[in-house]
């Protein structure tokens, strides 16, 4: 910004700016304001006018008569800031305030010295809550003086130099500011930015497998009375049509379209998965764990690559090109969807019965169950991985995302052989084999503080990547074993109406599991610590592996008078 006298005229724009903003969040917003801090109580943010400008020999002076141990010159540390914000607020009732005149020797070289004590420069930061959202100072406008602090700072002049011939031309004084855009959370006194954004943003990512869960019932209803390929096309338009048409939704009613499309994507993209699972279990009937784990390595891979293409596109255009070109993309796919070859799943005869015997039958549900379970676990951890990280890793959002990325990975490249494991070999050991090792692994993410293990990066990566191996272990055996729990409770038969529906169950467990373990991890997130979550989680998933121990005894002990038929658990798969 330029000024014509001195800097301070910059301060004083800044400081009316920073007040019209805080009033106009008074009046406009005083509604969601409140609604914040019921969740996360903070005392309301104060300020006075005009905005307080405290030079820093005072700041010091302030921090010494507290007991700090501070040189006149040294610069404030995170926690010194955050002690001077309490002091001002204690003395100034205000909980802005700009923090003028830094020393010169704790700024860059570029930084204009105070003319009236050299030991100074005419620099800022601005504060909130005792936190820096804003540093900015008059830069040197005079090339002499720019090379002559440049020499104080040993930089080699050749590498500035044409920062320096830029002054020679004439050119306004200028003070300019960089600003760390943490207003919103200052102002609302939330410690942590992602707690403001996160909780509607994990709403609207929460409600796309609601939609899915609601769709499975649904599609397994409609694939009793049409064929497959209408269902799939109407799917991938809708959800395709969905991304397109999400790009209407303005500031004001962004949150509640937002959530609507969402549901209408997760909709369709069960009508999709179902139908696929369905089509595939009756392509290749002999190796039904093999294209279920292949489905679910899609499904995860699309999960991994969508928001990286997502970010490469709003890094491009903006939120329009990402939003238009998956669209698109869905779109397309439903000329692919013609080429699929004709495979009937339609019933000889649509009976109700068929369906109820599978939604009455506690012995098919709970083998679903244990897949909704495991479920719970992979996506228990992802809203609150990031904050922990950065808490106890002192890591970015970006390590973050590097490790989830590899706890997916695992995932995509372990499922397609455990797959053909499974079909191969007893799908019943797979599912102990998982139920032993999962709620274990769980409580080392942490790790839960009660065994006394020091958490580290490489630990923290070590068990995302072997959760990403044993969830898929307990999930893909699932549906062969509900079909094959079916088949014995029903004399060896299973119509296609029963299979649609047994298919639609399982598909169901994903969003299921998705659903309880992310709202349950953000809910749990304000009042119980990481660690301690998810440990508390793997000791809770104790009681369903001795419940899945149990399960595959009963159902063995009921499978004995079936010795000649076809039977996993006996090995004549």
């Amino acid at each position: 910004m330029a000024f014509k006298e001195h800097y301070h005229e910059v301060l004083t724009v800044i400081g009316e700016m920073f007040l019209n903003m805080f009033k106009g969040l008074q009046t406009k917003y005083a509604t969601e304001i409140e609604t914040v801090y019921k969740q996360y109580p903070a005392e309301p943010f104060k300020f006075i006018e005009p905005a307080l400008r405290l030079e820093w020999p005072e700041a010091i002076r302030m921090l010494r008569e507290a007991g700090v141990e501070i040189g006149d010159f040294d610069d404030l540390s995170t926690p010194q800031e955050k002690f001077l914000g309490k002091l001002v607020k204690a003395k100034y009732d205000t909980d802005f305030y700009i923090l003028d005149k830094f020393p010169l020797e704790i700024r860059p070289f570029y930084t204009m010295p105070c003319p009236h004590d050299p030991k100074y420069s005419n620099s800022y930061d601005i504060f909130m809550r005792g936190e820096e959202i804003m540093s900015g100072a008059q830069r040197i406008h005079d090339p002499a003086l720019l090379e002559e602090r440049a020499k104080v700072h040993e930089i080699d002049l050749e590498t500035i130099r044409s920062y320096i011939d830029s002054f020679k031309a004439t050119i306004s004084l200028r003070s300019p500011g960089k600003t760390k855009w943490t207003l919103r959370r200052r102002y609302g006194g939330v410690l942590v930015e992602r707690k403001v954004s996160s909780f509607w943003d994990g709403i609207i990512l929460g409600v796309v497998p609601v939609g899915f869960l609601i769709s499975c019932a649904p599609t397994a209803f409609l694939m009793e009375r049409i064929n497959f390929k209408p269902i799939m096309m109407i799917g991938s338009g809708s959800l395709g049509s969905v991304f397109i048409i999400n790009r209407i939704a303005n500031d004001t009613l962004y949150i509640t379209l937002s959530c609507l499309f969402r549901v209408i994507a997760g909709f369709a993209t069960g009508l999709v998965g179902v139908t696929s699972f369905g089509v595939l279990t009756k392509l290749v009937p002999t190796r039904v764990a093999f294209v279920t784990a292949l489905a679910e390595a899609a499904l995860n891979g699309a999960q991994a690559f969508g928001p990286f293409l997502g970010g490469l596109l709003y890094d491009a255009s903006g939120y329009s090109l990402a939003f238009w070109v998956p669209g698109l993309i869905v779109v397309c796919c439903v000329l692919v969807e013609l080429t699929i070859p004709h495979v009937n799943t339609l019933p000889d005869r649509t009976d109700a019965n068929d369906s109820m015997k599978v939604y009455k039958d506690p012995w098919v549900m709970m083998a679903a169950w244990h897949c909704a379970a495991c479920q719970i676990l992979l996506y228990f951890h992802l809203p609150t991985l990031a904050p922990f990280a950065e808490r106890a890793l002192d890591e970015t959002v970006v390590w973050t995302g590097l490790a989830l990325l590899v706890n997916t990975s695992t995932i995509i490249i372990s499922a397609p052989p455990l797959g053909w494991l499974i079909d191969k070999f007893n799908p019943y050991l797979f599912v102990i084999l998982s139920s032993v090792i999962l709620p274990f692994l769980y409580m080392f993410i942490g790790p839960l503080p009660l065994f006394n293990v020091a958490t580290s990066k490489t630990q923290v990566m070590l068990v995302l990547a072997l959760l990403g191996f044993f969830v898929p272990m307990g999930c893909t055996p699932v549906l062969l074993i509900m079909f094959d729990v079916y088949k014995m409770r029903n004399g060896g038969e299973m119509s296609i109406s029963a299979s649609n529906t047994i298919v639609s169950v399982y598909c169901s467990c994903f969003p299921l599991g998705a659903c309880i373990g992310s709202f349950s991890a953000g809910i749990l997130s304000v009042y119980v610590p990481f660690e301690w979550s998810t440990g508390g989680l793997g000791l809770l998933f104790i009681m369903q592996s001795f419940l899945s121990f149990a399960y595959c005894w009963r159902i063995k002990q009921l499978k004995k008078p079936c010795a000649g038929e076809h039977s996993p658990l006996l090995g004549d798969h």
